[in-house]
């Protein structure tokens, strides 16, 4: 009797291989201690705005930020140009920093469904545009 094991083995690595990105292959949404993810996301709700309290983990799953709306923690996925540091926790974007730690931030978008995140702390929100206040 001949055991098959290798191409198993082989299958399964492919297999991991693939399940490690996003969609499309852009990065997964709230991964990454320095830079928030971009992309677009298919199946969401209507655009609309989201309003919350920046914040954040730098030892959460390697970084994670989100905004915190009314109780709930919203993985944000920014536009194109827009990056989070941590230590301390700031919010950039392509004219410079939006916002820091503690400060209230709007997004337009819409709220993502089925979409893949590292950190796990809440929804996904796919922002389309970022102003503080």
């Amino acid at each position: 009797m001949r055991i098959v094991v290798l191409p198993a083995i082989v299958l399964l690595a492919i297999a991991l291989a693939a399940c490690g990105g996003a969609p499309g292959g852009g990065p997964v949404a709230g991964g990454g201690a320095t830079a928030a993810p971009t992309g677009t996301q298919s199946g969401g709700s209507e655009t609309g705005e989201l309003s919350g309290t920046l914040g954040g983990d730098a030892q959460l799953e390697g970084g994670c930020a989100w905004l915190d709306a009314g109780g709930t923690r919203w993985q944000v996925a920014y536009p194109d140009g827009y990056t989070v540091t941590f230590d301390p926790l700031r919010l950039t974007g392509p004219g410079g920093e939006v916002a820091a730690e503690g400060d209230t931030v709007t997004v337009t978008g819409a709220a993502a469904e089925g979409v893949a995140t590292i950190c796990q702390v809440g929804p996904v929100w796919q922002a389309t545009a970022v102003r503080p206040g």
